[in-house]
C-alpha cells in the first residue's frame, strides 16, 4: 500500500506561514508530487497544511509519519480491506490521546461495503500517537490500496 496524510486546517482564514508547500509557479494539469511539488502557485495539495510521511515539509510530518502505519496496518490486517484494490481519500478525527473517534470518506473507488468497513470499526477507535495540539482536524489521508498476499 502506498499512503500519503494530508490535513486542511479549519475554514478560518491562516497567516501566511513558511510551512507553505513547495510550489514551481508553473501552470499545469497534474497534481502533486511525492515530494510535495505542485503546478500553479503556492504549490501543491488541497489548500491546506499538508502531511507527508516522507517528510513534506511541514511543522506536522513527523506526526503524520507515525500514524501512517498504524493506519496502513490496520487497514491490511482486517479481512475486509485486505484485499481492497483502489484509491481511498479518508478524513480523520482524533481525540486528544490519539484515538480515532470519526472517519468520513471524501473519495473512494473502492467497494462500497469496503468504505463501509473502514468508516467503521477498521478503523473507528484505532489508537495512534497523540495529536499535536495545535494540529487542524480532520487529517486528510490519502491511501492507494493494494490486494496484500
Amino acid at each position: 500500500m502506498v499512503a500519503e496524510t494530508a490535513a486542511e486546517p479549519d475554514p478560518a482564514p491562516a497567516a501566511p506561514s513558511n510551512d507553505a508547500p513547495l510550489g514551481t509557479g508553473i501552470k499545469g494539469n497534474g497534481g502533486a508530487d511525492s515530494f510535495g511539488l505542485g503546478t500553479g502557485p503556492g504549490g501543491g495539495g488541497s489548500g491546506g497544511a499538508r502531511l507527508s510521511g516522507s517528510g513534506g515539509g511541514t511543522r506536522w510530518a513527523g506526526y503524520s509519519g507515525s500514524i501512517k502505519n498504524r493506519i496502513i496496518d490496520a487497514l491490511r490486517a482486517d479481512e475486509r480491506t485486505r484485499y481492497a484494490d483502489g484509491q481511498l481519500e479518508l478524513g480523520l478525527w482524533m481525540d486528544a490521546g490519539g484515538r480515532i473517534t470519526r472517519v468520513a470518506v471524501r473519495k473512494s473507488n473502492v467497494d462500497a461495503s469496503v468504505n463501509k468497513a473502514i468508516q467503521g470499526d477498521v478503523l473507528i477507535g484505532l489508537q495512534t500517537q497523540p495529536p499535536p495540539t495545535d494540529m487542524p482536524q480532520p487529517i486528510w489521508f490519502r491511501t492507494t490500496l493494494r490486494p496484500s498476499s
